[in-house]
């Protein structure tokens, strides 16, 4: 009877090269990976690949890695990697839409474009600080350190609920926080 590792185990094992610990990593989390990209995506091809990217990636960066929760640190992933390739592909279709009759190109230099993530950055950063000590904390856990809500509760000594409505609350503030940066922009460039 095979034993089934937790997921520090597989962690720790991946750490060290161990080539089974990431196919168990691999068969453990691909389906699941692959039903969130693909929510998103709606492409079985688009899908594939970023959960791809994201396996790939742990393999390279396994000696690296500083990951309290395995669980946790590939939703994460897999919704920056699913951000990418919806980025790429919007970048694929205004790429013949951005030109002028002279040839001219219409896209933003890679300079802006980075200039524009850390602008984000920056007002999201500002928005995650206005919220109350508590939230601000258990969304820090969450989303930086990717902590599991389980183990939230245990290190701030609250109830699991009690981490779930913080998490939601900070969200629903930051969603209404992002749509009026994204409105605040488009008034900016247009």
């Amino acid at each position: 009877m095979k034993i089934r590792l937790s997921d520090e185990e597989l962690l720790l094992r991946l750490q060290q090269g161990d080539i089974q610990a990431y196919n168990e990593i691999f068969n453990r989390y691909w389906k699941k990976l692959y039903a969130i990209a693909y929510n998103r995506l709606r492409t079985r091809e688009a899908s594939e690949d970023v959960v791809q990217d994201v396996l790939v990636s742990l393999w390279t960066r396994r000696k690296e890695l500083n990951v309290l929760n395995l669980s946790s640190y590939l939703g994460t992933a897999i919704r920056y990697a699913i951000f990418r390739q919806l980025n790429r592909s919007q970048e694929r279709m205004y790429l013949n839409a951005d030109k002028l009759p002279d040839g001219t190109s219409l896209t933003a230099p890679e300079e802006f474009q980075l200039m524009d993530y850390h602008i984000l950055k920056q007002y999201l950063d500002r928005e995650v600080n206005k919220l109350p000590k508590k939230c601000q904390i258990v969304f820090k856990f969450s989303r930086e350190q990717h902590l599991s809500n389980k183990k939230i509760a245990e290190v701030m000594d609250i109830s699991e609920k009690t981490v779930e409505a913080h998490i939601t609350k900070a969200l629903n503030v930051l969603r209404i926080a992002l749509k009026g940066f994204f409105f605040l922009t488009l008034l900016f460039f247009l």
